[in-house]
């Protein structure tokens, strides 16, 4: 079975079909720190596709990064709804992990 697949009212799929993040998106005032961090965020992909109410489920610990993550992905991403068992698209929740480095060589590991 597809990792996409959730339960919920009956078996519905998600799938993001646009909306990134990339190291520009850093705010300066991280970048400048050399700071780096994990974000995990909870939202709704509503019935239209879009994400919503984001709100961070573990903190990367820089206020920056955690605001920044939730903003981008409610204004960048979007999905195939999930559907009910009928076929129509119904809001659903989602989870998202951002990992944000400076160097450019990819997630690096937090000691």
């Amino acid at each position: 079975r597809d990792p996409l697949w959730s339960r919920g009212l009956g078996d519905v799929y998600k799938r993001q079909l646009s909306g990134a993040m990339t190291r520009k998106d850093i705010p300066r005032s991280v970048w400048k720190a050399d700071t780096r961090g994990n974000v995990v965020v909870r939202f709704t992909v509503g019935a239209d596709g879009r994400a919503r109410d984001c709100r961070i489920s573990q903190s990367s610990g820089h206020p920056a990064l955690d605001k920044i993550t939730c903003r981008l992905i409610e204004a960048r991403f979007r999905f195939e709804p999930a559907r009910d068992e009928r076929g129509r698209a119904v809001a659903s929740p989602y989870g998202w992990v951002q990992e944000w480095w400076r160097d450019g060589r990819g997630p690096q590991r937090l000691d």
